[in-house]
């Protein structure tokens, strides 16, 4: 969705002259090419456009869960949910589509990252040093791994058959993921996008945040596109 946006705003933008290119990024023009993606002739091709697709890995220890919504709070850490309230986090299987929908849609979810990051030694013995434990061990993202088929100590693997043992010298945390906010809600769709009944389709389209993707468009052209043109 943000790069067939993009390249329409860019489009757009570039025929005012190549200076424009240099304007601040212009919220109007992308909410409408936001727009201009939905394509009521073809409401399947559109929640394919607006689809994120999001795969836990393995060999890197991490895996997206959901949980029910959680509100935004002051101050929040942008890389760590540890401190979230969250409330029925599940286990998703290994890869989702999932689509960003207006806050109270029925159904919605948060999504967060469960996975074990290396703590290098300096970081483990200053944070022995203030009291704490050298590595970080949260019991939700325990329980997530678990699901996965990871074992928390060497009992538990012992005892469990087909569970592989967590490195012992990495943090098991919750994160956010990379380009999703926890704060958003969020709609996992796992079905067939073509054997959904048409009232579902069309009431994914409508529960659309098309204010998170414009401004998903503006972080890209921002952030992106302009620090490498």
């Amino acid at each position: 969705m943000i790069d067939f946006a993009l390249a329409r705003y860019l489009q757009t933008v570039a025929s005012r002259g190549e200076e424009a290119l240099a304007e601040p990024f212009d919220p109007v023009l992308g909410r409408k090419m936001i727009e201009e993606a939905i394509d009521p002739a073809d409401p399947v091709r559109t929640l394919l456009l607006f689809q994120n697709v999001l795969a836990a890995s393995r060999g890197s220890i991490t895996y997206p869960f959901a949980a029910d919504p959680v509100s935004a709070a002051p101050d929040r850490d942008d890389n760590e949910d540890a401190d979230a309230q969250l409330v029925n986090p599940r286990a998703l299987q290994m890869v989702n589509r999932v689509f960003i929908v207006h806050d109270g849609t029925d159904g919605a979810v948060s999504l967060h990252n469960a996975g074990a990051w290396k703590v290098n030694p300096a970081s483990q013995g200053k944070r022995r040093e203030s009291g704490s434990a050298g590595v970080r061990r949260d019991p939700i993202a325990l329980e997530i791994l678990r699901h996965h088929g990871w074992a928390k100590n060497r009992s538990e693997a012992s005892i469990s058959d087909g569970l592989t043992l967590l490195p012992d010298n990495q943090d098991v945390v919750i994160r956010r993921i990379n380009g999703i906010d926890p704060h958003w809600s969020v709609i996992v769709v796992n079905d067939d996008l073509r054997a959904l009944p048409a009232a579902r389709v069309e009431q994914l389209i409508g529960a659309l945040d098309l204010g998170i993707y414009t401004r998903m468009l503006d972080e890209t052209f921002t952030k992106n596109w302009k620090n490498a043109a």
